[in-house]
């Protein structure tokens, strides 16, 4: 009897012990992070043990349809419906039996069942940036002619949009990039009356354009009306953006639109666009759709079609990644070379951008409106202060940023300039 006490003990902590490996092999799992350049991330759910197959397939929903078994301990595979990565845990059913569930839309690493999280990785400098989202499915999803787009819900920074896997804005800090890439064109022009809008789904700079009174046509281009139509819905900002009188909503290609429209008709053209090319671990760059808006070609006729003292505001990347940097400098000297006769990087704080800082090129033609920056303050100040007592106050935007928001770090200076001389 004693010999089978022994035994029967011997047998249970052979049993303990090879669950403390089990689940010190989870835990080294959980760390394993396979990822696109800057794109969303996916790795495993830590999982206790005891929990079982019917409970986390409740998690997720009773009609997911997704959740099978598996026969390997440890997989990952393409999950195209939403460009994440799916996800197997082995864990034991109710009988103690150990199976393989996976688990589809588990987007980021998490250490807590019912916790995502969404990443971007910048494989040129490596870096990656993770938020936290309260659900474990989107609040939206769906798959557009071009993309697929996400809404998710963050406790810290609200609704966020997410289209190929990339987070695009959020609730809490759309408003420094889209106000700085709205007003600071429209308040360096003395009256700006038409405006072209190309990209910008999301509808955030549309919605700051309306703020100016002088504003007469806003022609919105944008080539993915699934997006439009989704933060219409869920996007505050969205909202009212396209029922204004002014603006003229077309689905299209942006550089075809200015490709065929007439000279010298707008007054301000903002661009919004998403990133032209993205750099891998191995430092090979692939350029992107986007692209088309930062040739030469385009630039001509972005040039072409802005009137006299026209001003032509595009997205430029951040400095802080040496390729983007490199393309800051490039693009800047290619719109001067079209005619653009002053063409400043400007910086904006953005926490959820990638180093937290992007920024945007402001080109210009002929003369100045303003004799100097006092001037130039002055009527920013005015205009301003129109907005704010019409209740349209800005959040991030104020006059000072218009000068101020153009001084930048002595090192990038020097290398978008080319000049140790600070203008």
């Amino acid at each position: 009897m004693n010999q089978l006490h022994f035994l029967k003990r011997l047998d249970a902590l052979i049993l303990f012990s090879w669950s403390l490996a089990v689940l010190a092999f989870k835990l080294l799992v959980s760390n394993v992070v396979v990822a696109k350049n800057r794109d969303t991330i996916a790795s495993p759910i830590l999982l206790e043990r005891g929990d079982n197959v019917k409970s986390i397939q409740s998690l997720l929903s009773a009609q997911d349809d997704d959740f099978e078994s598996a026969s390997s301990d440890y997989e990952c595979n393409a999950n195209a419906s939403y460009s994440a990565l799916t996800n197997a845990i082995t864990l034991e059913d109710e009988g103690g039996v150990p199976t393989t569930a996976v688990l589809h839309e588990v987007v980021g690493t998490s250490m807590d069942v019912g916790v995502k999280k969404l990443s971007e990785r910048i494989a040129e400098i490596g870096f990656t940036q993770t938020i936290d989202v309260t659900t474990l499915r989107p609040l939206f999803s769906t798959r557009s002619k071009y993309q697929d787009i996400e809404v998710y819900e963050s406790k810290f920074y609200g609704k966020i949009l997410v289209l190929d896997g990339v987070l695009q804005i959020t609730e809490r800090d759309g408003n420094s990039y889209n106000e700085m890439m709205s007003h600071i064109p429209l308040m360096a022009h003395k009256n700006p009356k038409r405006v072209l809008v190309i990209g910008g789904g999301d509808g955030y700079v549309v919605s700051e354009v309306l703020k100016h009174n002088s504003v007469e046509v806003v022609d919105h281009v944008d080539l993915d009306e699934e997006v439009i139509r989704t933060c219409e819905k869920y996007f505050k900002w969205g909202k009212g953006a396209w029922s204004d009188s002014r603006v003229n909503l077309r689905v299209g290609d942006g550089a075809v639109w200015v490709r065929n429209a007439p000279s010298d008709y707008y007054d301000v053209i903002i661009q919004d666009s998403s990133d032209p090319f993205s750099v891998d671990d191995n430092g090979s760059k692939t350029l992107l759709p986007s692209s088309v808006l930062y040739t030469d070609n385009h630039f001509r006729n972005i040039r072409r079609i802005l009137r006299d003292g026209g001003k032509f505001m595009f997205q430029a990347e951040t400095f802080i990644i040496p390729s983007d940097l490199s393309g800051i400098h490039t693009w800047r000297l290619q719109a001067m070379d079209i005619g653009f006769s002053s063409v400043r990087y400007g910086t904006v704080f953005i926490s959820t951008y990638p180093t937290g800082q992007i920024g945007f090129l402001l080109c210009e033609i002929g003369k100045n409106h303003f004799d100097d920056d006092s001037e130039l303050l002055s009527e920013t100040q005015i205009r301003h202060r129109l907005i704010e007592e019409a209740g349209m106050e800005t959040t991030y935007y104020h006059p000072k940023l218009q000068i101020s928001s153009f001084d930048l770090p002595y090192w990038v200076h020097k290398s978008i300039y080319g000049s140790t001389e600070v203008i």
